[in-house]
């Protein structure tokens, strides 16, 4: 393990602060009725994909021994549960291909994780 990948994973609590604070600020965008605009992609997909690299990458951060099934089992479960709360809410809808932009998102995450272990540990 190389010097910046130990020192990265040092810092467990900010990940694991910065997931729960990702997490509850992306409930509340997905549940909220927005009178302002807020900067997204055009593509709403597009959006759900970038967001959960974001929280299976602070996920993996957080907890780097928890195996990478659990990681990804949990994050997607949040998006399920998002779906399932904006169901009943008027101005919003619960959509399966949001869960598969969501999947999506994760595995992309989980490459990026994978190929960015692989750099730090090959020797210099």
């Amino acid at each position: 393990m190389t010097d910046l990948l130990r020192r990265l994973t040092q810092w467990t609590s900010a990940w694991r602060f910065a997931l729960v604070a990702s997490m509850a600020l992306i409930l509340w965008l997905s549940t909220s009725k927005l009178e302002h605009p807020v900067a997204t992609s055009t593509w709403d997909k597009a959006n759900h994909a970038i967001a959960f690299i974001e929280l299976i990458l602070l996920a993996r951060l957080g907890w780097p021994r928890m195996p990478v099934i659990h990681s990804a089992l949990i994050v997607l479960g949040f998006g399920a549960l998002i779906e399932i709360v904006q169901a009943p809410i008027p101005y919003r809808s619960a959509s399966l291909l949001d869960l598969v932009a969501d999947a999506a998102g994760i595995a992309l995450g989980l490459g990026i994780w994978w190929l960015t272990l692989r750099k730090l540990q090959q020797p210099a």
